[in-house]
C-alpha cells in the first residue's frame, strides 16, 4: 500500500483508509489468489466513508477478477 500525506494529511485518515484495504483485500483474498496489488490513494478516499470505500474497492477486486479470469478448458 503506499497511502501518501500529500493525499491523505492526519496519521488517522492513512491508518483508517490501511485497514479498510486490508479488510477488503483479506475479504476477498480467495478470488484474487496469486495477486500482487498495489492499492494508491487519491485525495477523495480520506473524505470517503467506509462503506464507500468498501464499494469502491469491491469494483476494483471485480474489475482484476475479469481482467485476470483464466480461459476454462473447453472439451477436456
Amino acid at each position: 500500500m503506499a497511502i501518501s500525506k500529500k493525499n491523505c494529511h492526519l496519521a488517522v485518515q492513512r491508518n483508517r483508509l490501511k485497514r479498510i484495504i486490508r479488510e477488503s483485500f483479506r475479504l476477498h483474498k480467495a478470488q484474487l489468489d496469486g495477486l500482487d496489488v498495489v492499492v494508491i490513494n487519491q485525495v477523495a478516499a480520506s473524505r470517503m466513508s467506509t462503506s464507500e470505500l468498501f464499494d469502491s474497492l469491491e469494483r476494483h477486486w471485480q474489475k482484476f477478477r475479469r481482467k485476470n479470469a483464466k480461459p476454462k478448458d473447453i472439451g477436456r
